[in-house]
């Protein structure tokens, strides 16, 4: 779960909360009290099925992009004064579905077959806010451990390949025993002088 939320306030203005959501492309944000009590859950989805929902997000774009003058703005003025009016309280939904810290990740998974439950806010057992799980997560939780096993597994074949390949090439062996060789070959190879000088002195 993410433990820093990003969280929005009941009386929160609509449109400061929906600039968030934008900005920061999150799935929804959790609403709470002033004791950080979980109270509901604003998302995208619950802006869609609002009956006084307004394409927000477009509004937001068109502000950012054309200066909007005084003499221009009768034919949206009352649409603009009711997005303006309305908060978070209106929107957001009631009684979302929660996790606790301790859940496991399947159960998790099970909530997120459904997709109203996307994020899924993480409380305790005072239903104070600690954490957020999106869906986003898991996939990213997934792919790591997937990731991570396969180049395991990729790592380990990579290294019998080789080890497999250099013993079939080289013969390895210890310095100590490279020196000893060394020795033993010296000591073969007087001999073997001493031993030819003799019979050279004998046959002559």
């Amino acid at each position: 779960m993410t433990k820093k939320v990003v969280i929005v306030k009941p009386a929160t203005p609509l449109i400061e909360a929906v600039d968030v959501l934008t900005r920061n492309s999150f799935e929804g944000m959790p609403v709470v009290d002033p004791d950080n009590r979980l109270v509901g859950l604003l998302t995208e989805r619950s802006l869609i099925a609002s009956s006084s929902y307004v394409h927000l997000k477009t509004l937001l774009k068109l502000f950012n992009q054309i200066k909007f003058y005084k003499k221009d703005n009768t034919p949206i003025r009352d649409d603009l004064k009711k997005i303006l009016d309305m908060k978070v309280a209106d929107i957001m939904e009631i009684k979302p579905t929660t996790v606790t810290a301790s859940s496991s990740i399947e159960q998790a998974t099970a909530l997120f077959a459904d997709p109203r439950n996307n994020p899924l806010p993480v409380v305790d057992q005072d239903n104070k806010l600690v954490g957020i799980l999106a869906l986003s997560d898991l996939t990213k939780l997934y792919g790591i451990t997937l990731r991570d096993s396969a180049n395991k597994a990729k790592m380990e074949q990579n290294i019998d390949q080789f080890i497999d390949k250099f013993e079939k090439e080289f013969v390895v062996v210890t310095k100590t025993r490279t020196r000893l060789w060394l020795l033993v070959s010296l000591m073969f190879t007087i001999i073997g002088f001493i031993i030819a000088f003799m019979l050279i002195i004998r046959i002559t």
